[in-house]
């Protein structure tokens, strides 16, 4: 800019006449670090009115915006001194990491008076290598044997037999209440480590011994290992959950699904959460039994389903619109609209979960960061919602002819809100390159809530 300010001056200072540019003479850059649908993001950022160019990830530093499917890729140093814009908010973890969402779910719902394990699954975190793993893994025991007087309100406090990351000031005003839905007779429970993703090591017992063990075994070698097929595949565990099975969820088509919702945080817009208008279930291949002990029966996850012989028989990437979801109600339930009666506390719930997370979130208040986070949901037979967990680096991933329509036009309409609203010059409204039925081409998908 400099250049051409001074090449000005030189030219009226000869009386040449020249016409000022209009714009830079320079293209805005960006770089994508491989993985999760990389070509995705090219061909969006293509359609950018030519004013932008792909550079190789070596020059990210300098680039106006980079992507990349994980936060260690970002230096969140030079979204503040540089004003490039990244697809990742600092200290993510706060929300995306299993623990870390509960606990701080836990301590924003005591301080709404709010009962946690009405919108989250009883849980329990357990810190491996400290000195009350013994004890905690002992009151564990007392409480799988007495799960009935726990259901639907038990008068034991949580901090009083449990607690996360060790801190006794929360759960000191919740009490262990595990809803009906959950307490079928079985006594199922799930075991998940905090730190992995695309249901590895996601097991559902219902055998105490078999849990105690499982979780002995995991203790002593403080490691896990993510592939049973080859050994020295192991990563460190330091804390590990035991969650409480919901044993009567609602089923589609006599199976198993969960709810994916995409959200969004843009930084500098603390108090807002932006909703995708349109999510997608995730159903299981195999008809539900609770007395089998199948991942292909239990376990929703898309990385775990993909591996059954009966995968995208019934559904296409065994995903399910809306819409479908709707005509399944409407079937089997008439009277129920999930746009009228369900989603609303979806969405109550996800305010209510990035409320308890946003002041852990970007605590050095980083400027030009967004994200896309994975909000998967469980409905119990009476049609009320669970949060199961909030997932970092969502699949990008066309599985599916509706995954292929969402997706695309999720990340552009994420982009508007975000780079396009930053760099862009002109702010005329363009429509969309990516159509999705029952949606004007003209309309940004993503919804603001206040939270």
């Amino acid at each position: 800019d400099n250049l051409i300010i001074k090449s000005l001056n030189l030219s009226n200072n000869n009386n040449t006449k020249q016409k000022s540019p209009t714009k830079k003479e320079y293209k805005l850059q960006y770089c994508v670090y491989p993985g999760n649908n990389t070509p995705l993001i090219d061909k969006v950022m293509a359609h950018r009115y030519e004013e932008w160019e792909k550079v190789p990830t070596t020059f990210s530093e300098f680039c106006d915006l980079v992507w990349s499917p994980l936060s260690g890729s970002i230096n969140f140093q030079n979204c503040e001194k540089r004003h490039q814009y990244a697809n990742h908010i600092e200290f993510n973890i706060e929300i995306s990491n299993k623990m870390r969402l509960f606990a701080n779910l836990l301590r924003h719902c005591e301080e709404k008076k709010i009962d946690t394990f009405s919108i989250f699954p009883f849980t329990i975190s357990l810190q491996l290598s400290h000195w009350s793993f013994s004890d905690q893994l002992n009151n564990f025991k007392k409480l799988y044997y007495n799960i009935d007087s726990f259901t639907p309100n038990g008068n034991k406090k949580f901090n009083e037999m449990f607690n996360v990351i060790l801190s006794r000031k929360i759960g000191s005003m919740q009490y262990i209440n595990i809803p009906q839905s959950f307490n079928s007779g079985k006594n199922l429970w799930i075991i998940k480590p905090i730190n992995l993703n695309r249901g590895r090591y996601i097991t559902v017992e219902k055998s105490l011994k078999n849990i105690i063990e499982k979780l002995e075994v995991i203790q002593e070698k403080k490691k896990i290992n993510i592939n049973d097929k080859k050994k020295g595949n192991e990563i460190k565990c330091e804390y590990i959950l035991i969650q409480k099975y919901l044993e009567k969820p609602l089923l589609y088509q006599g199976r198993k699904f969960d709810i994916r919702i995409w959200i969004m945080l843009i930084t500098g817009q603390e108090n807002f959460v932006y909703i995708f208008k349109q999510g997608h279930l995730k159903a299981t291949c195999h008809q539900y039994d609770i007395n089998s002990s199948s991942p292909f029966i239990h376990l929703t996850n898309y990385s775990v389903q993909k591996h059954n012989a009966d995968f995208s028989k019934i559904e296409i990437g065994n995903e399910i619109s809306y819409e479908e979801f709707q005509d399944e109600l409407d079937r089997k339930h008439p009277g129920k609209n999930f746009f009228k009666d369900i989603y609303p506390k979806i969405v109550y719930i996800i305010r209510l979960a990035v409320g308890a997370c946003k002041f852990n979130l970007n605590h050095l208040n980083r400027t030009n960061c967004f994200e896309i986070f994975g909000c998967d949901f469980i409905l119990d037979q009476k049609f009320k919602p669970y949060l199961l967990e909030i997932n970092l680096n969502p699949g990008l991933e066309i599985s599916s002819p509706l995954i292929s329509k969402l997706v695309p036009r999720m990340v552009d309409d994420a982009l508007k809100l975000t780079i396009d609203a930053k760099y862009y010059r002109n702010k005329e409204e363009t429509a969309s390159n990516y159509h999705v039925d029952g949606y004007d081409d003209m309309e940004n998908m993503w919804e603001k809530f206040n939270i």
